[in-house]
């Protein structure tokens, strides 16, 4: 477990700092057998379960799934990191982390 809160202007913030207009996220790393049979889409009932749990406590959930991340071209820390990173701006709807384009060194 990790507690990171940052501001949108990407400093970090002590946790007795955090006020009431932070967001909590959770990332949930899900395997091959986290799935049904025969599916990528469909997560088993356990896994919904913790999401519902988490999504009650007030946190965005944010899935990392196995099969995106094997399917990936992932041949550095900074691949999984734009990764992690889009996911977030995804989900808490708007740009807290500026993700430079085509670098590739």
């Amino acid at each position: 477990d990790a507690e990171l809160s940052l501001h949108v202007a990407s400093t970090s913030t002590p946790k007795s700092d955090v006020g009431s207009a932070c967001q909590k996220l959770a990332f949930l790393y899900t395997s091959e057998r986290d799935f049904c049979v025969s599916s990528t889409q469909h997560l088993q009932g356990m896994n919904l379960a913790v999401i519902r749990q988490l999504q009650m406590l007030g946190y965005i959930v944010i899935e990392l799934s196995h099969c995106e991340i094997s399917s990936m071209e992932i041949q550095k820390d900074e691949d999984l990191d734009k990764l992690i990173m889009e996911k977030i701006n995804a989900a808490i709807g708007f740009q807290m982390f500026m993700i430079e384009e085509g670098e590739n060194s």
